[in-house]
């Protein structure tokens, strides 16, 4: 019986080849049916889009205004509700004109502004306005067709541009991400789907962006995002009262920047925000968020992503063992973050039992720490009441500190009387309780290096940074320093690092030097640095440019490669990892710095042009960063000043006419004691 059943099976295959009676649907009738589809889609809305001019502030060309140009907005309501992206709305333009399909063109005004999804809500005086269908979030696919609506180019004419949703939630919960081609040329337009329903409001929002000015845009990179239209709609009857929207923000600080990293526990809560005033505290663990279970830190950023101010918050905190339940109201701001300083400097000693030993190696002067009865030498043995506390812990004592509260350290001096144990260890003098309050982290170079900074565990003398003089080699010195090359795989870029041959007790710090395009030589690196890196315990690595005549956005992540490698080489000063750059190299240091919060703690520029430079996001407790601007004051001052007041330390040393290719050119006196001032407490 089994050939019958071979034969049949065979027959079956032939006829199932067999030619369909009639003529097969060509590849290019389905082109043709594809783009009807995306045509019929986009005139079921067009309607609906609007122009949008915008003029400057009086300025004219003979008896016009000028543009600042045309931009997308989408009708919301029939008497004359305009949502648009606030890509041309972040200042008052003098006036706005909306263009209407018609023609017909009518004065507007701006009414609110969300500033969580980067919209804006304007109106004008009209009646009967098409209003597109709007489409709910739950029938939203990932991989559905999108097509990214614009008037910017026609005032007539929609422009087109067609792609797939290809993720929803993200810029943590608030945005649809498409493939479209999403621009300046379409911000405040609608995405929709092939019926002609509005999906999103195209935005200019970027997930986790740190800097902006002269960072790259998402839309070069083929990413675009758009905000729910439940989402928009939902706020409206909000902003048609004239209430701006903001992110809602709570405060709490975690022990890692690591988005997937797990379990998140607190360090504290920024001082002023909900979370510090619900009485979260360090060491705590965060388990839940709107109900939702958080197992990395992500989770809590896309818990509180979708969120507004002035909304509630519910979350769930593990504390030595139980479960407990918080409530908050989110804050529109939290009062801006300043780092906190104590004025201590400290030395490692051999670990005692496993755990960390320090010694206070050096106290500022005028500090709080000089104005209490600690002394260098002294160890600590506690913090806070938390035992044998590491450099990270202490750290994060400090970093979310009251300036009314004080830190509590037991200290204890080495008895010198009783000699030493059996062991090798110290004898150890009675404890000492000490009440340090905090103050804010000093905004003025320190006018010298401290003279018995090496002096706890090492018997090197301290360096010469305080000298004005630019460090000259020595050839006849004892070599001090050796050149390790760091290899980069397939990329053409050469780079290498100064490091000393002997360190000193503590940890080494890290600058990693963008110069200008071209290649620093090692001899001059070597030449320039090594006493530093000698005496001070400062590994310096130069990565030069892949073309010598210009700098490229993908290099900028070559620090972070540069970075990783070091840390698995060598013991890094987790407060002493700086970004630093050379004319048109800073401005790649701080972009690279931006990727890397929590990571980098310094940048310095040096004969960099700043003017288009600035940051989205205000200082926060751990992720701060110290800024040193060499150059023209007067180029300088107003990028320190919008520093400073998102709560960022940024010093500008006077040095006129840097002559950016040459490295001797380069104050070594106030930068090396800025590198050097990272490494306090």
């Amino acid at each position: 019986m089994a050939a019958p059943r071979l034969i049949l099976s065979i027959a079956s295959i032939a006829i199932s080849c067999m030619p369909l009676q009639g003529p097969p649907l060509a590849a290019q009738d389905l082109v043709q049916r594809e783009q009807a589809a995306f045509r019929a889609a986009a005139d079921a809305v067009s309607s609906s889009v609007v122009q949008i001019q915008t003029f400057g502030s009086g300025q004219r060309a003979g008896e016009e205004l000028q543009a600042a140009g045309p931009t997308t907005g989408t009708i919301v309501a029939a008497d004359g509700w305009i949502i648009t992206s606030l890509f041309s709305f972040r200042e008052q333009p003098a006036s706005i004109l909306v263009v209407l399909p018609n023609g017909k063109r009518a004065a507007a005004r701006i009414v609110a502004r969300d500033f969580s999804r980067d919209l804006a809500l304007l109106k004008i005086d009209a009646n009967n306005l098409p209003v597109p269908q709007f489409a709910t979030s739950e029938g939203i696919q990932v991989g559905q067709w999108a097509i990214a609506l614009g008037k910017t180019y026609d005032e007539k004419f929609v422009s087109e541009s067609v792609g797939i949703v290809s993720a929803r939630g993200r810029a943590y919960g608030k945005a649809l991400q498409v493939d479209c081609k999403v621009s300046p040329i379409n911000y405040g337009g609608p995405l929709i789907d092939l019926g002609g329903r509005v999906l999103g409001i195209l935005s200019p929002i970027a997930p986790g962006t740190f800097l902006e000015g002269d960072s790259a845009e998402l839309y070069d990179s083929g990413i675009g995002f758009a905000i729910p239209a439940a989402d928009v709609l939902a706020r409206l009857e909000q902003m048609q009262s004239g209430e701006d929207i903001y992110s809602g923000k709570l405060g709490i600080v975690s022990d890692s920047t690591n988005e997937l990293a797990g379990p998140v526990v607190i360090s504290g809560a920024t001082p002023g925000s909900p979370a510090a005033k619900v009485g979260v505290m360090a060491q705590d663990q965060l388990v839940a968020a709107a109900g939702k279970p958080v197992e990395m830190l992500a989770h809590l950023q896309n818990a509180l992503g979708p969120l507004d101010a002035g909304q509630t918050f519910q979350f769930s905190i593990l504390r030595q063992g139980q479960v407990q339940e918080y409530q908050c109201e989110l804050a529109k701001e939290i009062p801006v973050y300043y780092r906190r300083y104590l004025g201590l400097r400290l030395a490692d000693l051999p670990a005692e039992q496993g755990q960390p030993a320090f010694a206070i190696a050096a106290i500022e002067p005028d500090s709080p720490a000089a104005s209490s009865a600690l002394q260098v030498g002294q160890r600590i043995l506690r913090c806070n009441q938390q035992a044998m506390p590491s450099r990270q812990d202490l750290r994060r004592i400090i970093a979310v500190a009251e300036l009314d509260t004080p830190i509590i350290f037991e200290v204890a001096a080495p008895n010198e009387a009783e000699g030493t144990k059996a062991d090798g260890t110290e004898e150890m003098g009675p404890p000492q309780t000490i009440e340090l309050l905090p103050a804010l982290w000093p905004t003025e170079l320190a006018p010298a290096l401290p003279q018995s900074l090496t002096a706890v565990g090492d018997s090197k003398t301290p360096a010469s940074p305080n000298q004005e003089e630019t460090p000259q080699p020595d050839a006849s010195a004892e070599k001090v320093v050796e050149i390790a090359e760091i290899s980069l795989g397939d990329f053409p870029n050469t780079a290498y690092a100064v490091v000393p041959l002997a360190s000193n007790a503590r940890p080494l710090g890290l600058l990693i030097l963008f110069p200008e395009p071209g290649d620093l030589s090692q001899e001059k690196a070597q030449a320039y640095w090594q006493e530093f890196c000698a005496s001070q315990g400062w590994i310096v690595a130069v990565l030069n440019s892949g073309d010598p005549r210009r700098w490229s956005r993908e290099e900028v992540d070559l620090a972070a490669r540069i970075l990783g490698k070091l840390e698995n080489a060598y013991e890094l000063d987790k407060q002493r990892i700086v970004l630093g750059g050379i004319g048109v190299g800073g401005k790649l240091a701080l972009v690279a710095a931006a990727a890397q919060v929590g990571r980098v703690t310094g940048v310095a520029t040096l004969g960099t042009e700043l003017k288009n430079i600035g940051l989205r996001v205000e200082n926060a407790p751990l992720r701060s960063l110290d800024f040193l601007l060499l150059g023209t004051p007067s180029d300088l001052n107003n990028t320190a000043k919008s520093l400073r007041d998102l709560g960022y330390s940024a010093i500008v040393v006077d040095a006129p006419k840097l002559p950016t290719g040459s490295l001797e050119s380069i104050p070594a006196a106030p930068l090396t004691r800025w590198l050097e001032g990272l490494g306090r407490l």
